[in-house]
């Protein structure tokens, strides 16, 4: 059974990369940024929980600073390496941001990223690389290929308290499969974040609530997407059972564009996330299984803008099955 899994997993993946698409339209899609920012926080909202058996092992950033809080908690070796795979199949109900004549679609989002971790004292220093390809059934100018790094330094002042961040976020939008380069986006930012633990009746179970705030700015190819964003994000975390976690995330972005088509731009964007995270004792029982789940999620999103026709919302539904290697 699991070996049949695996095997139908990678098989998945190899398919999904190799599906031909006419993506040649993808320049249409006037909010492809905000796509692309949506996806990558959806995969680390699956990835989130993967390896974290304690709440102070979670934090509601991206992976790479997950994985560094959870090492030091657990006292492991200052350096490793971590390697994840997120297969999710999801239906949107708008796949290209559109303010009318919305089109919806299922597609397959197979996500691969390895992280390098490396924790001294304090500071904690961690390096992603990240891969993800994108592919609708019936809409083939919303597929693309996505690559995400993230070179993030962190220090936190003492035990308990809120930690400081910086982070350094390229990203390069390609047309399928790995083809031709579509736009780059280069991100600098700062922010703090922090745990609260809230007790339950259960003092193993408490409900976990994480906070990060952090601004920052964007260069960009094609210049249009150059912005200075705001974002305030929260999470809160509860293990009903040794198998199943639930979790919900809002998350509040602000975006300032510098010359969005010859002119600014502004754009508020609140999003919604649900996610049901299971592990099951029959998928985690192997060794390299040890770190598999199955996560639904449910999201929504809505996009107020000034520029009336850039306002959107959108859907996205469906499940994901990630599964986390550390060496």
């Amino acid at each position: 059974m699991k070996r049949t899994l695996v095997a139908g997993l990678i098989l998945g993946v190899v398919m999904v990369m190799t599906i031909p698409h006419l993506a040649l339209a993808q320049t249409r899609n006037q909010n492809r940024d905000l796509r692309i920012d949506l996806r990558r926080d959806r995969d680390d909202l699956r990835k989130s929980d993967l390896s974290a058996t304690t709440p102070e092992q979670r934090t509601v950033i991206s992976g790479d600073q997950r994985r560094l809080d959870a090492r030091a908690d657990q006292n492991k070796p200052p350096t490793a390496f971590e390697f994840d795979l997120n297969v999710p199949f999801t239906y949107n109900t708008n796949v290209l941001s559109s303010t009318h004549g919305a089109q919806d679609d299922g597609h397959a989002a197979p996500d691969i990223s390895l992280t390098w971790a490396r924790v001294l004292d304090r500071f904690k220093v961690a390096i992603l690389g990240d891969l993800n390809f994108d592919r609708y059934i019936t809409v083939p100018d919303a597929s693309s290929d996505t690559l995400f790094f993230a070179v993030t330094g962190s220090f936190t002042p003492s035990a308990g308290m809120p930690s400081l961040y910086i982070r350094y976020r390229p990203t390069l939008n390609v047309l399928p499969t790995l083809a031709s380069l579509d736009s780059t986006f280069h991100d600098f930012m700062g922010g703090v974040l922090g745990t609260y633990k809230i007790a339950t009746g259960d003092a193993k179970k408490p409900l976990s609530v994480d906070w990060d705030l952090n601004v920052g700015h964007r260069w960009s190819d094609p210049g249009k997407f150059d912005s200075t964003f705001g974002q305030v994000k929260l999470k809160a975390s509860y293990k009903m059972t040794d198998a199943l976690s639930v979790s919900l995330q809002p998350v509040l972005e602000w975006r300032s564009y510098e010359r969005f088509e010859g002119k600014g731009r502004t754009d508020i964007t609140p999003v919604t996330d649900l996610a049901l995270m299971w592990a099951p004792s029959w998928l985690t029982s192997h060794p390299l299984l040890a770190d598999a789940a199955v996560v639904g999620t449910v999201e929504f999103t809505h996009n107020y803008s000034d520029r009336r026709n850039q306002s959107f919302s959108q859907w996205d539904v469906g499940p994901a099955l990630s599964v986390s290697w550390s060496f």
